[in-house]
């Protein structure tokens, strides 16, 4: 956990980001800032362990498994 913050950044949600979260089409609100953060930030992807969460995702989201385990 200690090596993690050297090979991802946290995005933080300012207000823009997180107007828009609450348009987007997801049953969740954290993880519709989660996708507003990622997507404000233009993030690559987004790492969850709650995949059924993300159906409605406009980020790509992997699991940490899929992430770890990398291109296919």
């Amino acid at each position: 956990m200690e090596r993690l913050p050297r090979n991802i950044q946290v995005a933080p949600v300012g207000t823009p980001a997180a107007r828009r979260a609450l348009h987007l089409p997801m049953t969740d609100i954290e993880d519709a800032f989660q996708v507003a953060s990622a997507l404000a930030w233009q993030a690559d992807f987004i790492v969850t362990r709650k995949l059924r969460h993300y159906g409605n995702s406009l980020a790509p989201t992997f699991s940490p498994t899929a992430f770890l385990r990398g291109p296919a």
